[in-house]
């Protein structure tokens, strides 16, 4: 349990170095910089340390001291980092998420949370989805409902936990959009301002990664 507390405490530090670093990077690699927002908060640093930290340890009392402990505790860094740079820069850098996609696909070559068929098909079929759904969207309002980031994000969640993994993460990442959307809406006035779908799928992929395999029933 201690080596565990250790470890969650480092890939909270490690999260949120990523989460202070990327969005410098970002600045330097748009043309656009000025869009992208880079904010310092101890308050921040302190919740991206804490709930990594918690997650690593609700990984561990799921799983113990195996390998699928030590790469969800991964999978769960990344994701909060992920949720926390798209949340201020509107961005899902594929220098995160593809790794993360890749990782999903040679995990699971060892059969590791399902197999390398269903790893496969999850990261097409997560993309092109989502690339689906988006053109859509932008077919019939004429905006681009969703980025390429939020594609490549999916991809890597159907690459971890394979394809009938993406029916319940998208159920639940789209609820969290329209909770997200009446939100800003109702109580802040900017429904027609774009939000940030790269924490709703994170937290959908976060609730899934710790559900217990007896519990999944797809």
């Amino acid at each position: 349990m201690i080596l565990c507390l250790f470890l969650g405490v480092l890939l909270g530090l490690i999260a949120n170095a990523v989460v202070r670093q990327v969005p410098r990077w970002l600045r330097h690699q748009y043309a656009d910089a000025d869009a992208i927002a880079v904010s310092t908060s101890g308050l921040r640093d302190t919740l991206v340390v804490s709930l990594v930290s918690i997650l690593v340890l609700a990984a561990y009392s799921l799983h113990g001291q195996t390998v699928e402990f030590v790469a969800l505790a991964v999978l769960l860094t990344v994701l909060v980092a992920l949720a926390y740079i798209d949340d201020q820069t509107r961005l899902l850098p594929d220098v995160l998420t593809i790794p993360l996609m890749w990782a999903g696909l040679a995990v699971n070559s060892f059969d590791l949370f399902t197999s390398p068929a269903a790893a496969i098909q999850g990261a097409a079929v997560g993309y092109c989805s989502l690339w689906g759904l988006a053109k859509v969207h932008q077919a019939v309002t004429g905006q681009l409902g969703m980025e390429y980031g939020d594609y490549k994000l999916t991809a890597a969640l159907g690459a971890w936990f394979g394809l009938g993994a993406l029916y319940p993460v998208l159920i639940v990442a789209v609820a969290l959009g329209l909770v997200s959307a009446a939100y800003r809406g109702v109580v802040r006035g900017r429904l027609r301002m774009p939000f940030a779908f790269g924490p709703c799928l994170a937290c959908a992929g976060v609730a899934y990664a710790l559900l217990p395999p007896h519990w999944r029933f797809w």
